[in-house]
């Protein structure tokens, strides 16, 4: 190999971003949105996020030694799986089914595939759908931000459905563009403030911890296949509801569950909106993005096998050729 050739190596392995280093700047994040939810919704929020992060820790490391493998202290993805499951559940929901929610995505959707790194499916998405699939009442329904909420596991509020499905059934705005911005809707905990959310995301995209072709690919089919089924105002609310914004900006276009080229990327990102829109506007999905964030992940797997499929028989032939 010539010495250009290693120095260009070298060059491109220091430019590839870390998993770990992703999950470091997810972190960071994540804990902007926790403020952000503690503004909105009060202590309970914290309560929430505190029963789901030492949940999701403390049901990794017991299923790692289960396993025989020796636990990572400085893996946070456990972590972070735990802080994403809370923010996309209401603040009022019953501590029973955080923790449901927590051990379905732990158990089922990460350490059944191996563990940290190996995950198929994205925890946190699987573990918020099967608890809205069982327990839609608890899940789907949301309190007002700035409600007073009981500190009990069963808290007494008044509650809402997302306003994207108000906007589905209305004909005239509900919200105006000030009040989506600044979070005064409705919603998951996590997802309300949607200028904070995409100030992350940006953050995110420039320390190459998310693809924004993803993010903006996915959000654009989305908003234009909204616009033929349902309409302009439909259109606004489904693609500015907070959980679809968190699921693109922190799910489907974090760099650990995107493909690795940027064309695979951006097949990724319509296919992840088509398959939103599909089931928003043909299943009545309430929340289309977490179907299609889960559907989506196999398909990274898939680009990336392409793609390294095509490169050894590109090296297999230079051998030949040789």
């Amino acid at each position: 190999m010539m010495a250009g050739d290693t120095e260009k190596g070298r060059i491109a392995a220091a430019s590839v971003k870390t998993r770990s280093s992703m999950m470091y700047d997810m972190l960071c994040c994540l804990l902007v949105l926790d403020l952000t939810a503690v503004y909105y919704f009060g202590l309970r929020a914290l309560i929430v996020l505190v029963i789901s992060s030492a949940a999701a820790v403390i049901t990794d490391i017991i299923c790692t030694r289960l396993r025989g493998k020796k636990y990572d202290r400085a893996d946070v993805s456990a972590l972070v799986t735990g802080l994403l499951t809370a923010l996309m559940l209401p603040a009022s929901v019953p501590y029973h089914i955080v923790v449901i929610a927590v051990l379905f995505a732990v158990v089922a959707a990460r350490q059944a595939f191996g563990g940290s790194g190996h995950e198929i499916f994205c925890p946190s998405a699987a573990g918020v759908l099967f608890v809205q699939i069982c327990f839609p009442a608890q899940t789907l329904m949301y309190p007002a931000p700035f409600s007073k909420l009981a500190l009990t596991s069963n808290a007494a509020a008044a509650l809402y459905r997302g306003f994207s499905a108000e906007a589905m059934t209305s004909s005239e705005r509900i919200f105006s563009v000030y009040e989506l911005i600044i979070g005064k809707t409705a919603g998951a905990m996590g997802t309300t403030a949607i200028a904070v959310m995409l100030v992350l995301f940006v953050f995110m995209a420039f320390r190459r911890s998310s693809s924004a072709i993803v993010f903006f690919s996915e959000t654009a089919v989305y908003m234009v296949v909204s616009l033929i089924f349902a309409g302009t105002n439909a259109a606004l609310y489904c693609t500015a509801e907070g959980m679809f914004l968190f699921s693109a900006a922190f799910l489907s276009s974090f760099g650990a569950n995107v493909p690795e080229r940027k064309l695979h990327r951006l097949i990724f990102g319509i296919i992840t909106g088509l398959a939103a829109a599909v089931f928003r506007y043909q299943a009545g999905a309430a929340v289309p993005m977490l179907y299609a964030v889960i559907l989506a992940a196999p398909l990274r797997a898939e680009l990336d096998r392409l793609k390294y499929a095509k490169k050894a028989e590109r090296t297999v032939s230079d051998e030949r050729t040789e």
